[in-house]
């Protein structure tokens, strides 16, 4: 049971690595178009980040939850550890995103507020936390 929990763990790990990787990328690429366009204008960095950050949650989550069923078609899968490792997957994302997100309002000394990206990003992760609930509901009537 614990070794199928470790897989989807490692499963999720590596997408996350990959999607902060990516992440960079698309990160460093659009500060740069921003500042060659002479675009400065702190709401339009805050606006892009918040769609990247939106966008790679969303890949995050979708990538989470369809590892999320191919694990419970296995007879060892115990969903109660399973769940657990798919909110924390979830949870630190978010967390990083927020972050992310707090240091780009800081950094850009914006007049838009610390807590702007919170309602979008929560919204996000209930959502995704909703899906869970929703496959979970649909394997047990199987």
């Amino acid at each position: 049971m614990e070794d199928i929990n470790q897989v989807y763990k490692e499963l999720l790990n590596r997408e996350f690595d990959s999607l902060e990787r990516e992440r960079r990328k698309q990160y460093e690429h659009l500060f740069n178009e921003l500042a060659q366009q002479r675009m400065v204008h702190e709401g339009i960095h805050i606006e892009k980040a918040m769609e990247l950050e939106i966008h790679f949650m969303r890949r995050f989550a979708d990538y989470a939850i369809s590892q999320f069923k191919s694990m419970m078609n296995s007879p060892e899968a115990n969903i109660d550890l399973i769940e657990k490792t798919f909110r924390d997957g979830i949870n630190l994302f978010f967390s990083k995103s927020l972050q992310r997100m707090i240091a780009i309002i800081m950094n850009v000394r914006s007049s838009v507020k610390e807590d702007y990206p919170l309602g979008h990003l929560e919204k996000l992760r209930s959502e995704a936390f909703q899906e869970l609930e929703s496959v979970k509901s649909s394997i047990r009537d199987n």
